[in-house]
């Protein structure tokens, strides 16, 4: 084909033909041709060369390329056929997980591969393929440290892939012996407790002294150690590793044996009577109840104690609600005896009614000149009744208060194992309007309101919260003057003494200049979430760290703030949208006075089904201390890697920044 062509080439250079004469292209001596027939030739010869040279190249080109063969782009997976999400056993995402997936064979064994994903953060994976594959497979799930999951499966023929939803079980175990310091001798027969992300395991150890507990999840752990005739021991694991040759070594000391006896304020026995004896230096809680003597005997006390904590409670005496009673222990002293007091107690009982004498149901009656959530209390009946006990003796102040009616306060004598009555008649409630301003005028927003004295007390607990224009309302304010607190964002305090103007709001009037800065408090955003546990009302505990892979809200808030109950429908909006979702968690967190007010409030609102923590603020494992709430309300977003990802949102930006974070 070259040489064709290149015959074709030299005709066309050394020949044209124009005008039906042929005439050469060089030209011996002094030819004669017109200007136009030489012209002519000009042209055409430099047509024939770029004639030549399109001929010459296309040729090459295509004798270089003829072998070659286009390649089709390789085909994108795309169809879904199993997708779901994996966890580990206390729920959180688990990363990096093998899936898998398998032709199966006839002898039900794995043939070839048909799709494959690793799990993103938060647990979830998807097998995809570039066509669709209808027939049986072999779906594995399986990630170093955790034991394999196998299904055999078959593709559904409406086209929708399949979901599984897998728990991953560990494959670490963990070997100990324990042996006794006073003969170095194995000790057979000892309760070995561990205790590891909400999963409780036995063992006891053989002839040698040895146990093992096998088929362990990764993290830490708590073991508890307890033989007849040796103290407890306790020890915290870091972090449960792979398996490993390496035994732990535990070794037990004799046991202390505390003889307790509870005594009233007349020197009697008293039986009946809960302790709870503490160790504090290895967190150990031992509970026993008095026998008729009035006495309980703790074996298994650690030779090393020296001082132990004791709250004591009873329904007919006045009951610690602190580990307040001390028993100290003297070195060389193994059995040792001692004698705990209480203090009987009297009772207050009478009936709340309204104006016309109608019984009032759920009334709160509480006893005592300062309020705190341990306060001797009870709640009206249907038929207004009420008694509340473990009263101290002495002069005792009685509060009385109930939504939509005014509170009431009497004094009362209480005298030990006697019972005063004392009767209530509300009137219809009042609420104190208001508004927070500085001194120029500017309303104040997030400033809380609340009652700091009445009658020289401290036991109303009313409260409230401005809105965006500085303005609050509370509710089941006292009829006659009362002190009010209001702390503002910035942290100024302004206290006055008002009373109940129906024509006319209050005012709060605030210093303008800013107080000198001071450090933010609580992680801040890309900050790890704090180590805590929050335990709800109905006993639900979240180790918020362990729900590393979940989307987390946290709404700090309280049923006396009016913003945080603003703010309730977007959250029943957000809980509503995702509560069915493995990857999201909803808690709020409340900073309500009492139990008992925020139960009756969710009870009334059915869609608040999400978990609730009621944080009092006094414990040192208080969530709002750990995450430095200093107003209400106060929202936490944790993305699914542990880290702060939002906080202080407000309105629909709460629900905009968890669906972002849910479409990761």
């Amino acid at each position: 084909m070259r040489n064709t062509n290149m015959m074709l080439i030299t005709t066309l250079l050394y020949n044209g033909r124009t005008h039906g004469k042929l005439f050469p292209l060089t030209i011996n001596g002094p030819a004669k041709i017109s200007y136009n027939d030489y012209m002519l030739h000009t042209v055409l010869k430099y047509l024939a060369v770029a004639f030549v040279w399109f001929i010459f190249t296309g040729t090459v080109l295509a004798q270089d390329d003829a072998p070659a063969t286009v390649e089709p782009a390789p085909k994108i997976a795309q169809i879904i056929i199993v997708e779901g999400q994996v966890t580990n056993h206390v729920g959180g995402g688990v990363k990096d997980v093998a899936v898998t997936a398998h032709r199966k064979n006839d002898d039900d064994t794995k043939g070839s591969l048909i799709a494959e994903a690793k799990t993103d953060e938060i647990g979830d994976f998807a097998l995809k393929v570039s066509e669709a594959f209808h027939g049986a497979m072999i779906v594995t799930i399986s990630k170093k440290t955790f034991q394999p999951i196998t299904h055999h499966l078959k593709t559904n023929d409406d086209e929708n892939p399949l979901f599984l939803a897998e728990t991953l079980q560990g494959t670490s175990q963990l070997k100990g012996v324990v042996r006794s310091i006073e003969k170095d001798k194995p000790v057979e027969g000892a309760d070995i407790s561990l205790s590891s992300g909400y999963q409780d395991f036995q063992e006891t150890s053989d002839a040698l002294g040895e146990f093992s507990f096998k088929n362990l999840s990764p993290g830490p752990a708590d073991l508890t150690i307890s033989a007849e005739g040796f103290g407890r021991e306790r020890i915290s694991i870091r972090s449960i590793q792979e398996e490993s040759e390496e035994a732990l070594a535990i070794v037990l000391k004799p046991e202390r044996i505390i003889n307790l006896i509870v005594k009233d304020d007349l020197k009697h026995p008293v039986s009946g009577v809960t302790i709870e004896l503490y160790d504090r230096a290895r967190d150990d809680l031992q509970t026993i109840v008095t026998n008729t003597e009035g006495k309980a005997i703790f074996s298994g006390i650690h030779f090393d104690a020296t001082e132990l904590r004791a709250r004591l409670t009873h329904d007919d005496y006045v009951s610690s609600h602190d580990y307040d009673h001390t028993v100290t222990l003297t070195k060389d002293v193994i059995v040792s005896h001692h004698e705990l007091k209480l203090q009987r107690a009297g009772k207050v009982s009478g009936t709340v009614v309204d104006e016309n004498n109608q019984p009032l149901n759920g009334a709160r009656v509480i006893v005592g000149d300062t309020y705190t959530d341990s306060m001797p209390r009870d709640w009206s009946t249907y038929d207004g009744s009420f008694t509340v006990g473990q009263v101290p003796p002495g002069l005792a102040l009685v509060t009385v208060q109930l939504n939509d009616y005014s509170p009431q306060l009497k004094e009362v004598q209480i005298e030990p194992g006697q019972t005063a009555r004392v009767e209530f008649r509300l009137k219809p409630g009042v609420s104190l309007v208001g508004v927070v301003r500085t001194e120029d005028g500017v309303p104040v927003a997030g400033a809380e309101v609340f009652t700091s004295k009445w009658h020289d007390a401290q036991t109303l607990g009313l409260r409230a919260m401005t809105d965006d224009q500085g303005r609050f309302e509370m509710r089941g304010a006292p009829l006659d003057e009362f002190e009010i607190q209001a702390i503002t964002p910035a942290r100024h305090k302004k206290a006055l003494m008002v009373s109940v103007n129906p024509k006319e709001p209050i005012s709060v009037i605030v210093p303008t200049a800013p107080p000198e800065p001071r450090r933010a408090t609580g992680p801040a955003v890309g900050d790890i979430v704090p180590a805590i546990t929050l335990t709800s009302i109905t006993k639900n505990s979240f180790d918020l760290r362990s729900l590393k892979g979940k989307t987390i809200l946290i709404d700090f808030w309280a049923t006396w703030c009016g913003p945080c109950v603003a703010e309730l429908p977007e959250l029943e909006d957000i809980y509503g949208a995702a509560q069915k979702r493995d990857d999201f968690v909803m808690i709020s967190v409340s900073q309500d006075f009492d139990l008992s007010t925020l139960k009756r409030f969710i009870k009334r609102r059915k869609k608040m089904a999400w978990p609730q923590v009621f944080d009092d603020g006094a414990s040192k494992d208080s969530p709002s201390k750990a995450f430095g709430v200093e107003s209400l309300p106060t929202i936490y977003i944790i993305g699914a890697d542990g880290k702060i990802a939002a906080k202080g949102l407000r309105g629909p930006a709460i629900g905009k920044k968890v669906h972002n974070l849910l479409k990761e």
